[in-house]
């Protein structure tokens, strides 16, 4: 029986079960399906790219429902562990070439569980270390770059304009204070120059601080693992060019098992262990010639449903889907997006990409199926610096900042089934920062959203001279930047935020006034603590 006769039959065999799977049994497909992934990984017996692309379509199918059964399953009354996989959970029936049972169509999708914002915001914490920097005589105003939550959601990690890693941890919200009070960074990490780029460890867990720790890569500098909670450097990773010097990963990335660190360069991508620092890794080609995107790698996302795949984005506007191995799956993107791809993010059933280039006012969501764009979000987002989307933590959620400070919010929940691209119109707007918002990042496990702003301003020199006789002395030099700055990072929670419940939001009444200074901001609702039972 060849592969592919293989896994269609597995999934032949879990699609008929759709009421009771019991534990014996799943222990055993899970053992089958791990087989057949490490076959389809060798690509033995399959030589065609479409049939290779349906067998990884369908162990990510069934990924996701054998993760459902390990989460829902209890034991019955004669002691056996029992699993109940609605029928709903099988997307792909009809889309394959597969004889078995009709089933039940699929559940109807939940509501979005958004914020609920009715009320005015009561500031409670702010901090101004996004002020400035001074370089020379010349001050530079501290734009951040981005924000990035921990992913056991304890702490937040901020990039700004003056090379520094800034980590703040979750403002106690437990009482309400009478007047704001300073939000004050836990760790301010220095970089040697500009980072590009900077993830956390996917496994990351405050109890456990082998695992508290995240990864930069700036410019002329190898790419470093830092400990979050002392800030040292635990670790570096050094990628050198033909010649031995150091070259700087333009974009970093570790996969979501926590043992690989890929990095992406100019028509290459190197692979390194994570617990070998130093010289040591694999090298990928990705240049034109053989095949591949080409050009500079400037984003990575992995598959988080459990099939070892990756998406590369380059700044020749293209975005390749590859296996970890460098063998390139799909390729997509050519011709859709204006400016080169800077932020890329899987849907967690690994079926849709949604990608985001700078110069560009669309992001685009992509039928992995297919390598067809299926909606397309657009904002104003004409600039060259990386401005970030996110999806909530259910999904049914998109949002993305823009250059005149608001936040535009999708509801994905019940989108237009089609063919051709379709344009999907934002649910809502908010004004939540008087400068650019290029940071959106959702709590991983309560209702609040975490927004970062800023740009590059260009510093208007005056300087005034005294009466001295000396001409440098008594001189004074000062910069005003050119238009509204506001260089800070907001939190915005849900009236609830600590209680298990998601709570419909209403962005509608998200638009809020705020101060042009820089501070890191953060907001709470006036009867949202205590919390209630």
């Amino acid at each position: 029986m060849s592969y592919r006769s293989q896994v269609l039959s597995l999934y032949r065999t879990l699609l008929r079960t759709t009421q009771t799977v019991f534990g014996e049994d799943v222990e055993a497909v899970m053992k089958a399906r791990v087989e057949i992934r490490s076959q389809i990984h060798a690509q033995r017996d399959v030589t065609d790219k479409a049939e290779l692309e349906e067998l990884i379509l369908i162990l990510r199918e069934t990924d996701r429902v054998l993760r459902y059964g390990v989460l829902q399953g209890k034991l019955n009354e004669r002691g056996n562990y029992q699993v109940t996989i609605p029928a709903g959970l099988w997307h792909l029936q009809g889309t394959l070439d597969l004889e078995c049972a009709s089933i039940s169509p699929p559940a109807a999708a939940a509501s979005a569980p958004v914020f609920d914002f009715q009320r005015a915001p009561y500031l409670t914490h702010i901090a101004e270390e996004f002020s400035v920097h001074s370089k020379g005589n010349i001050v530079h105003d501290n734009y951040l770059k981005g924000c990035k939550w921990a992913p056991d959601g304890t702490c937040i990690l901020t990039n700004s304009a003056d090379s520094s890693l800034r980590l703040f941890n979750v403002p106690d919200l437990n009482s309400l204070p009478a007047e704001p009070r300073v939000w004050a960074s836990a760790l301010n990490i220095k970089e040697v120059d500009l980072v590009y780029d900077y993830c956390w460890y996917p496994k990351m867990s405050s109890s456990d601080q082998a695992t508290s720790c995240f990864l930069t890569t700036a410019r002329t500098a190898p790419i470093h693992l830092w400990d979050a909670f002392s800030g040292a450097l635990r670790a570096s990773y050094i990628p050198k060019n033909s010649v031995d010097a150091v070259v700087a990963a333009n974009s970093v990335a570790i996969d979501p098992s926590g043992v690989l660190i890929v990095a992406g360069f100019t028509n290459c991508v190197r692979v390194y262990d994570i617990s070998r620092p130093g010289e040591d890794c694999d090298l990928l080609e990705m240049s034109t010639k053989n095949g591949r995107q080409g050009g500079i790698i400037s984003c990575i996302a992995f598959d988080p449903s459990g099939v070892d795949l990756m998406a590369l984005g380059s700044y020749n506007r293209s975005v390749g889907v590859y296996s970890l191995d460098g063998d390139l799956v799909s390729r997509m993107a050519d011709g859709h997006h204006t400016g080169g791809i800077t932020h890329a993010r899987f849907s967690a059933d690994g079926r849709r990409l949604f990608t985001g280039a700078r110069s560009d006012s669309s992001i685009f969501c992509w039928d992995l199926r297919t390598n067809k764009p299926l909606y397309q979000f657009r904002r104003n987002a004409s600039t060259n610096q990386r401005v970030y989307f996110d999806l909530d933590p259910t999904e049914t959620l998109l949002c993305s900042g823009q250059i005149d400070g608001s936040l535009l919010v999708w509801n994905l929940s019940g989108l237009p089934a089609t063919e051709a691209v379709h344009p999907i119109e934002a649910s809502s707007t908010a004004q939540l920062h008087t400068d650019m918002v290029n940071g959106v990042s959702f709590h991983p496990l309560w209702t609040m959203l975490a927004t970062a702003s800023g740009q590059r301003h260009v510093p208007l020199i005056a300087a005034g001279v005294d009466d001295s006789d000396d001409e440098t002395e008594g001189a004074s030099t000062t910069a005003v930047m050119k238009g509204a700055v506001d260089s800070s990072l907001k939190l915005w929670p849900e009236e609830e935020t600590f209680s298990s419940c998601l709570r419909i939001l209403n962005w509608d009444h998200c638009i809020w006034n705020s101060s042009e200074d820089s501070g890191i901001r953060s907001y709470a609702e006036p009867e949202a603590f205590p919390l209630r039972e």
